[in-house]
């Protein structure tokens, strides 16, 4: 004789999942990826010997305009329309990981007998204040690109004055789609802006003296 088993089902519940109860547990969400904006690779050269008497730069804290304050990895496909990617996020704010390097980047250079993050300082310190513009990365015809931006003001004297300030952006192709490659990208432009930032101060520290 056959036995016939009940089939209870939960109202809304297709049959085809009734009487396994593991399936109906809510499945787990995608482990999500956590990216630094660095480019990988160990910086190559040691500072350079600043000369007697170079000035002290402070680099006050990187102030971000608004959307870009948080760790959400941004990628655009249409016009003013930015978008997230659901599970993937940077390890801290994106203006957070770039202050560290650059100062670094600064160091570098020689130009400075120190460069220290805000609120070290003397009174007779440079100051760099820099708003951290934009970062994401775009999706078009060709391969997705990364593009990095923001905005450096260079500060000196008693009292306190604007000496220069000026826009930066850089651009980097994306080796994959997706994520990981908008990270690497990102972590190149990074590298190359800061390199400018630097060399733009060194510049505007040079022509300050000559006058």
């Amino acid at each position: 004789m056959i036995r016939r088993r009940a089939v209870w089902c939960l109202p809304g519940v297709p049959l085809g999942l009734a009487g396994c109860g593991a399936s109906l547990l809510p499945k787990p969400a995608p482990i999500g990826s956590r990216y630094t904006l660095d480019d990988g690779i160990a910086p190559s050269t040691a500072p350079a010997p600043a000369a007697s008497g170079a000035p002290v730069l402070v680099v006050d804290g990187l102030l971000s305009m608004p959307g870009y304050d948080s760790t959400r990895m941004l990628y655009q496909r249409h016009p003013q329309e930015l978008e997230a990617y659901a599970y993937a996020q940077w390890v801290a704010p994106p203006a957070a990981m770039l202050a560290p390097r650059l100062v670094r980047a600064l160091q570098r250079t020689g130009t400075f007998s120190a460069v220290l993050l805000a609120p070290s300082g003397t009174p007779e310190a440079w100051h760099l204040s820099c708003e951290f513009v934009s970062l994401r990365q775009t999706f078009g015809a060709g391969p997705s690109r990364v593009r990095l931006a923001l905005r450096a003001v260079l500060l000196g004297g008693t009292p306190r004055r604007v000496l220069a300030w000026r826009d930066f952006a850089q651009e980097a192709a994306s080796p994959t789609e997706d994520a990981a490659g908008g990270a690497s990208a990102a972590g190149r432009a990074a590298g190359q802006l800061l390199q400018d930032v630097a060399r733009w101060c060194t510049e505007r520290l040079a022509s300050s003296d000559a006058r």
